[in-house]
């Protein structure tokens, strides 16, 4: 579970870093801009997008292998049910603040995933540069128009349920909406 939850901080790292490289603001301003609805709907879309060539396993999908479907969207939940462990950041539902700035060493251990994150963040940012200024809403509306979500919650609804799983199989098959 740590190595998911470091994962985890290290998207919000390169999420942070892209608000900063896009607006031209401070860490503490971009910080502000993210708050833990935000957060989660960007992570789910970082982790679904494909960044191979071919459809197929070029995901994070492995990894962030717990989503579910709630009424505001995905939520990968062995991250959200952890959210206390994280070492770096820490996630209210008004925004993020940094606990602690050693970022280099406690990422360090991520090695090679390091690289298929960056490179997750960066096919996102190929599909919708300014995905990471929409708000919350925005970004709950947009993981809406995913079919996967669709169905699954209103399977849920019928089941008399405001959440289910989201199998990864039915994401990586879904069509999917990024602007």
């Amino acid at each position: 579970m740590n190595e998911k939850i470091k994962a985890f901080e290290y998207i919000i790292s390169l999420l942070v870093d892209w608000l900063m490289e896009l607006t031209d603001v401070d860490e503490e301003t971009a910080l502000k801009e993210f708050n833990k609805l935000k957060l989660f709907k960007l992570h789910f879309f970082v982790s679904a997008i494909n960044t191979g060539p071919n459809h197929g396993n070029n995901d994070l999908l492995n990894t962030f292998n717990a989503f579910w479907a709630l009424p505001y969207g995905p939520v990968e939940s062995d991250i959200y049910d952890n959210l206390p462990l994280l070492q770096i950041f820490s996630i209210s539902n008004q925004g993020i603040s940094k606990k602690n700035n050693d970022t280099n060493q406690y990422f360090t251990s991520l090695d090679a995933f390091r690289n298929t994150i960056g490179n997750a963040v960066s096919a996102l940012r190929r599909e919708n540069n300014e995905i990471v200024t929409y708000s919350a809403f925005e970004l709950v509306e947009l993981s809406h128009q995913w079919p996967v979500w669709s169905v699954l919650y209103d399977q849920a609804l019928k089941q008399g349920r405001k959440s289910i799983p989201m199998p990864t199989p039915l994401i990586r098959a879904s069509s999917k909406k990024f602007k």
